[in-house]
């Protein structure tokens, strides 16, 4: 997947009820710095690896499925299901919950699909504990046909 594609997977998403992060939210290095996680409840992305594909008919167009592991985070079950909701209606909006389909420049792209749903989990790990759920989204993308 490309920097261009995870830009526009991610403009999907705002919205004021929660923050957003891509990739992974570190704790800080040493005792008293000031803490890189995001006040509740908010939302975490991760690129997840894509598959090319090439058939002999599109020459050297390649043909991908970029993927993101999406992370809903509140203070309880029911806020991470709140959140994830809020997610799914950005990407699939209700009531048919066909996918949006993401603008890349120079890509042609095709409707976002959601492929998993995880039930919530909780992280005691952390303090105060945290529940989160999980979905894998994702859409085809492949170069923009040139003008013959």
């Amino acid at each position: 997947m490309t920097a261009a594609e995870t830009q526009a997977f991610r403009e999907l998403l705002e919205d004021a009820r929660y923050s957003i992060v891509v990739s992974v939210v570190s704790s800080p290095a040493s005792p008293g710095a000031p803490s890189t996680t995001p006040a509740l409840p908010y939302v975490v992305i991760h690129p997840e690896r894509d598959q090319d594909e090439q058939e002999r008919v599109t020459g050297p167009a390649v043909h991908r499925r970029p993927s993101w592991a999406v992370h809903a985070v509140g203070e309880s079950t029911e806020a991470a299901q709140l959140v994830m909701g809020f997610v799914d209606d950005h990407l699939r909006p209700p009531p048919a919950r066909w996918g949006v389909v993401p603008v890349v420049e120079g890509q042609s792209t095709k409707r976002i699909r959601r492929d998993d749903l995880q039930g919530v989990d909780i992280d005691d790990s952390t303090l105060p504990a945290v529940c989160f759920q999980v979905a894998s989204y994702s859409f085809e993308s492949s170069p923009e046909q040139l003008p013959v």
